[in-house]
Order: C-alpha cells, then sequence, then structure tokens
C-alpha cells in the first residue's frame, strides 16, 4: 500500500501530494481537488499517525511539498519532518523529530510557502528601544543541503529581505514572484536574482503596494493580486506594472472597495469572483474584473460588492471555496457552507467555540479548526449528518488536541496536517 501511493504521488506530483502554501495555491480556495483517499464514507476512521513537538505554540498552517511537512512555530522555529512519519520518527505512539531544522529571525504566526525547491518564511523581531519592529523574509533550501550543516541538520538562508515593520501574513508565490504583506503589500523575485546582492544575499523588493495595518495574506490569481490593508480589498497588477513610481516602484492599485472594518482573514479568488470576511462580521463576494455600475470614480475605481452576508460576528477565518460553495468559520463557533454566487446559507454547523481557523476542502469533505481544541471534519455538500430547516449538521469526525487550534489544516495524499497551540504538529490518517 506505501509503495503504490508513494507511486501515485510520484506521478501527481504538482497536485495531490502537495499542499504549498497558506490556502493551497495561489488563489487561497483553500481546496485540494486531487485528493482521493479520504471521503465522507470513511473519514470517522481517521487517526493520529504521528505528531512531532515544535517548542512553541503553532498558529501556522503546515504546508507540504517533496514528501516533508514544514511546520512553523511562534518562536521562530522552522522544522522539516518526513510526511510519512517514517526518517526521525519512533515509539508508540508515533513521534517525530525534524529532518531539519532553521532559526527565522524572530517570531512567526504566519504560514510558510514552498515553491520550485525554496522554503520562504516571514517572520517580526521587536526592537526595545526605539521601541520598533523590523520584518524578514528568508528563503532556504527545501531540500535542507545548501547552507545546511551539523547532526541535527541546521540549515540558514539562501537570501533574506528587510520586510517593513514586521511580516504580518503568510507567504503566497505566483509566477516567480513571492508576495506578502508587511504593512503593505511587497514583491520579492523567488529566485533571489533581481534586486539582490551581498554576502549574505540580501534582496530588496521589486514592488511594494500602499501601506496599511493587516493581518491579510495576499492571494494572486489572473494576473492580479488582492489584499485586504485596513479594511478594504485592494487589486493590484501583479506584475507590478500600471501605476508605479519610485525605486523600488511604489505602486498603487487599479481598484479598491469601501472600508469595511479591519480582517485577519485572507482574499480567496475562485470563479470570477473574490471573496472576503470582514472583522464587521459580513463575507463580501465582489467581481475579479469589476465594471460600472458596479465600480465608480477614476483610477483606483471603488467597487462594491455582489453580495453580503453577515454570520455572526467578527471574522477572522479565512474562506475556503470548492464546487461553487464557500465555507468560512464564524466567532459564533460555526462553520458556514455558502452559495458563493448570491452568498445564501446553505447549511451551518457548530463547533465548541470561536473559529478563527481556516477551512480545508477535498473530496467531499471540509475540514476546519477550533478554539475548543478539536478538528472538525463535516460532509461539505450537506448531506451526511445534516437535516432540519434551516440545515445543520453534525461532524463525521472530531479529534481533540492540547490546545486551541488556530492552524488551519491541510489535506495531501491521504493524510491531514494541522498545528496547535499545544506546541504540535498532529499528522492523520485512515
Amino acid at each position: 500500500m506505501k509503495v503504490a501511493a508513494l507511486v501515485a504521488c510520484m506521478a501527481l506530483a504538482l497536485t495531490a501530494c502537495q499542499w504549498v502554501s497558506f490556502r493551497y495555491g495561489p488563489e487561497n480556495t483553500g481546496y485540494n481537488p486531487d485528493e482521493t483517499t479520504i471521503s465522507a464514507a470513511n473519514v470517522g476512521s481517521l487517526s493520529v499517525r504521528w505528531t512531532a513537538d515544535l517548542g512553541s505554540e503553532v498558529f501556522a498552517t503546515p504546508v507540504v511539498a517533496g514528501g516533508k511537512v514544514y511546520g512553523l512555530s511562534v518562536q521562530g522555529s522552522l522544522q522539516v519532518f518526513d510526511a510519512a512519519g517514517a526518517t526521525g520518527c519512533s515509539g508508540t505512539p508515533v513521534v517525530c523529530t525534524p529532518v531539519w531544522r532553521a532559526a527565522v529571525n524572530g517570531s512567526s504566526y504566519f504560514t510558510p510557502a514552498v515553491v520550485n525547491g525554496v522554503v520562504y518564511t516571514g517572520s517580526s523581531r521587536e526592537i526595545p528601544f526605539p521601541f520598533t519592529s523590523d520584518g524578514t523574509l528568508s528563503a532556504f533550501d527545501a531540500a535542507g543541503t545548501t547552507n545546511c550543516s551539523g547532526s541535527p541538520v541546521v540549515c540558514t538562508p539562501l537570501w533574506t529581505a528587510e520586510a517593513g515593520s514586521g511580516v504580518a501574513s503568510a507567504i503566497n508565490v505566483a509566477n516567480g514572484t513571492v508576495f506578502l504583506d508587511a504593512f503593505g503589500l511587497q514583491a520579492y523575485d523567488a529566485a533571489g536574482t533581481t534586486g539582490c546582492s551581498g554576502v549574505p544575499k540580501t534582496c530588496a523588493p521589486l514592488w511594494t503596494g500602499s501601506s496599511g495595518f493587516s493581518k491579510s495574506s495576499p492571494a494572486v490569481a489572473g494576473g492580479v493580486a488582492y489584499l485586504l490593508v485596513a479594511g478594504r480589498l485592494e487589486a493590484y497588477d501583479a506584475a507590478g506594472a500600471g501605476s508605479c513610481s519610485g525605486v523600488p516602484p511604489g505602486c498603487a492599485p487599479t481598484w479598491v472597495t469601501p472600508p469595511s472594518g479591519s480582517t485577519d482573514g485572507s482574499p480567496a479568488v475562485a470563479d470570477g469572483r473574490v471573496i472576503v470576511g470582514l472583522i464587521d462580521g459580513t463575507v463580501r463576494a465582489y467581481k475579479t474584473n469589476p465594471t460600472f455600475p458596479q465600480c465608480t470614480g477614476s483610477a483606483p475605481k471603488t467597487c462594491n460588492s455582489l453580495w453580503s452576508r453577515d454570520i455572526g460576528g467578527p471574522v477572522t477565518s479565512s474562506p475556503a471555496i470548492a464546487n461553487g460553495v464557500v465555507y468560512i468559520g464564524s466567532p459564533d463557533g460555526k462553520l458556514y457552507a455558502l452559495d458563493a454566487t448570491n452568498g445564501t446559507v446553505l447549511w451551518t454547523a457548530a463547533t465548541g467555540a470561536a473559529i478563527s481557523s481556516s477551512p480545508a476542502v477535498a473530496n467531499g469533505v471540509v475540514y476546519v479548526g477550533s478554539q475548543d481544541d478539536k478538528l472538525y471534519a463535516f460532509d461539505a455538500t450537506g448531506t451526511a449528518g445534516c437535516s432540519g430547516t434551516p440545515k445543520t449538521c453534525t461532524p463525521l469526525f472530531t479529534h481533540t488536541t492540547g490546545g486551541d487550534l488556530i492552524s488551519s489544516p491541510v489535506v495531501v495524499n491521504g493524510q491531514v496536517f494541522v498545528g496547535s497551540a499545544d506546541h504540535k504538529l498532529y499528522a492523520f490518517g485512515l
């Protein structure tokens, strides 16, 4: 069975066997369309395959690439594990130690990204005097070879970049460019070449967007980069062209939305819509190519939403989008499933506490963590375990960890991975 799974994984090297960034891919959908092993019929049989202790709270979402799981703890420790729970793993129950590790420059709450053999992390560091902070983007060899040595293996960056007053988002990589929020959108050459120099190598941004407080992670789709900044959605030319000036270029958005309160969530893009959750308690949808009468004014245009749905409190969860349905968590402790075309509530499911974790969807199952310390799985179609008017659903699977689940689950090749405030990374399988 393991050999067959490995062969299948090699055949689907860029799809089912990887979850390379916070919300699966650049569009931030939180949806793995290629998972086939775990389904609504068997998800109730999941159990813990292995765990690993990262030494401090794990709020970042683990990412998976090349048979490895990359976990990042609050205290700034990047640790890399064998996804199969074999190398560096032992005991009953199975506990794993890292294949390699690295220290990032400061604390980190946000998810790394692994693309083309490089893992990118962001961190923030408080400076006691003059009471400011700074941020660092770091790029490491994902294989744990270049700039790595010792036993256990410890790695240093291939290159770094000073990233504003602190990295306040997960990392996203699209079309050879690294995108992040460092109190404003910043874009870097993913290869560490353009704008980079010196030994050790440091890089300057290719371009930056307008600044403002945010904890939103950029989404990139159709040549456009989307970021929630100071409570409004901003859309930029992802190539850094258009309304840009200076060195490095500072760019203005092509369109924005009216302010609607700040957010800790991130936009998701699918089927010609950008979906966002906001602190004002609403989930909203916008066209990816908005025109009059939705938009008014000159550049940047100001654009209104296609629909808005109140879901019961300040939203810090990021939406997942799969098969025309939006899934998002609420501080009222519920997971909401909304029709992506009009925002109609299709069904809800209650957990035992507020949901800050962002849902993941794969093969007809939606997974989400809750601040009641539990990981939940529900039938994404709203069928199994669901009844009533309005329709409510009960979980097909739950597992209690030792701390809040702020981290978002990922589903890859028949396994589910999630981090917990109990310092542990969990791997589940059938």
